[in-house]
């Protein structure tokens, strides 16, 4: 998401980390950092960093979200 936000290409496998730092300088660390607190079991600052990035998109999808199949 953060890629196409920032109107790169999609990176894959060693490049990604390189096209992401490109494109959003610092973001990686951030994400990195943030996985690393989640192993520590705190979520928030993971939370707040993808939270930054999708509101670059138009924030988290809730309103008219249907998910289909049974139950």
């Amino acid at each position: 998401m953060a890629l196409t936000v920032g109107g790169s290409w999609n990176g894959g496998g060693k490049w990604l980390a390189r096209r992401l730092e490109t494109t959003a300088p610092g973001l990686s660390m951030r994400l990195h950092d943030g996985l690393r607190d989640v192993l520590a079991r705190r979520i928030e600052p993971l939370v707040e960093v993808v939270d930054e990035v999708l509101e670059q998109a138009g924030g988290r999808l809730w309103v008219g979200y249907k998910r289909g199949g049974t139950p």
